[in-house]
């Protein structure tokens, strides 16, 4: 089952994360699918590539030394 029919039949949020490339740049997005009315969902898409690269470097950090 996709994720947008298992929203629709369980009416449960759900949140996706994926990587894209565009333009030869990896594009981290994050998707929150969410019931909206009856049989209907809505889609919030975002670009969350600069907290994914954040948290890369916070954890690159708290492995080495300062």
């Amino acid at each position: 089952m996709d994720t947008v029919a298992q929203v629709v039949s369980t009416g449960e949020r759900q949140i996706c994360e994926y990587e894209r490339e565009e333009s030869g740049t990896l594009l981290a997005k994050e998707v929150r699918i969410v019931p909206y009315g009856s049989g209907e969902v809505l889609l919030v898409i975002r670009d969350v590539t600069q907290r994914k690269e954040m948290e890369e470097a916070l954890k690159y950090t708290s492995y080495h030394d300062g």
